[in-house]
């Protein structure tokens, strides 16, 4: 994620651009779960999951969103936790 940056960071010593990108793609990852809810509450109540029309079949691409934008959240933050406790440049 921020591995490009991390000479830059020690040769100056500004760690905050590490924890700055950390943040950046995390407030990213979390904009495509709220874009897909938004989509999500679009659909009526009849829609599944099980496909049949177009509707149910964007029903299930808005769950799948949300899922993998939340699951790329959760590895932004699994990524960025070892750099909050550990010294970057060690």
């Amino acid at each position: 994620m921020s591995y490009m940056l991390e000479q830059h960071s020690c040769s100056t010593g500004h760690y905050y651009v590490l924890h700055a990108i950390g943040v950046v793609c995390f407030v990213m990852a979390l904009s495509g779960f709220g874009t897909g809810l938004m989509e999500f509450r679009r659909f009526p109540g009849t829609t599944s999951e099980e496909g049949g029309s177009h509707f149910d079949r964007a029903h299930f691409q808005a769950l799948l969103g949300m899922a993998f934008s939340l699951w790329f959240a959760v590895v932004i933050v699994a990524g960025s936790v070892p750099r909050w406790i550990l010294r970057p440049c060690e």
